[in-house]
């Protein structure tokens, strides 16, 4: 039943983006949790989408059932400081204090700012693939 549920809930976000006025309306109908608590997380997930069909009438709405603890992953972040900026809620200046947390606390990506030397040309392939690896004696 679930596998289903879940489905059908995929397809509300289609079914907005063709009509919005529809999206609008289905937002009003998945106000009220349904029996499968399996799918709750799906549910509000779907609202907060449906809710940028109208910014300033349904974010505040939309986000919170997850105040005060968001859930704590960029994208989400970033997309609830967007939708309380655009609705002009005051609780924009918490959602850019979280987002800029998170962004803090990110690991740093290996390679940044390490400088790439040019590398010399690549040596014929077959030199490299009858290469023995350091320490390898069955090569000697």
């Amino acid at each position: 039943m679930t596998g289903l549920m879940t489905r059908t809930l995929n397809l509300v976000l289609e079914i907005a983006a063709q009509d919005p006025a529809l999206g609008l309306r289905l937002y009003d109908v998945l106000k009220t949790p349904m029996a499968s608590a399996a799918i709750e997380t799906s549910r509000l997930m779907l609202r907060r989408h449906l809710a940028t069909l109208d910014l300033e009438k349904l974010c505040g709405e939309a986000w919170a059932p997850y105040e005060p603890y968001p859930p704590w992953q960029g994208d989400a972040l970033a997309e609830r400081l967007h939708c309380y900026q655009a609705a002009g809620n005051p609780e924009a200046a918490q959602a850019q204090r979280d987002l800029d947390e998170f962004a803090s606390a990110e690991p740093v990506p290996f390679g940044r700012g390490l400088e790439v030397a040019d590398a010399p040309p690549a040596d014929d392939a077959s030199s490299t693939a009858d290469a023995s690896p350091p320490g390898d004696v069955s090569a000697q």
